[in-house]
């Protein structure tokens, strides 16, 4: 018998499967989350017990497609985009290293994995380094006010 955080494993739920080869026997989880984090027994008819920590970490928010450089002109907008690997993937943006937040100056959107972030009313000291930011990962290019 198996257990999962000294819950016995529930035979009903899908994501878990439990199989036997002789004295071989198995648990396995499919589509793991965080929250399966948890102390796993298995109890071979009371005879032995066999115990580990299963640890699940989030997935990693990778980018999969970097910024490009941007060229716009001064009075105009300047949209950098970045796809990520998660459609709930979280990023920062920041130009030369300070965080940038929505306003009047800046819109950011987020649509499935692409992130976008737009400049409005661009003058020449918008120009420069803008980077986007996941806790994993990291992309930047150059913003050329022309």
């Amino acid at each position: 018998m198996w257990r999962l955080g000294g819950e016995r494993v529930p035979e009903e739920d899908e994501r878990f499967t439990v199989t036997s080869n002789g004295l071989c026997h198995t648990f396995s989880i499919r589509k793991c989350r965080v929250s399966d984090s948890a102390g796993v027994a298995a109890d071979a008819e009371g005879l032995a017990v066999s115990k580990a920590h299963l640890q699940v970490q989030e997935q990693q928010v990778l980018f999969t497609k970097s910024m490009a450089p941007v060229t716009a002109e001064e009075f105009g907008e300047a949209t950098l985009e970045v796809e990520v690997s998660l459609d709930c993937g979280e990023v920062q943006w920041m130009r030369q290293g300070v965080l940038l937040h929505p306003g009047g100056k800046y819109t950011l959107k987020q649509q499935g994995c692409t992130r976008a972030l737009t400049v409005h009313k661009l003058s020449v000291s918008d120009r420069g380094s803008y980077s986007c930011e996941s806790l994993h990962d990291r992309t930047q290019a150059q913003l050329i006010v022309a």
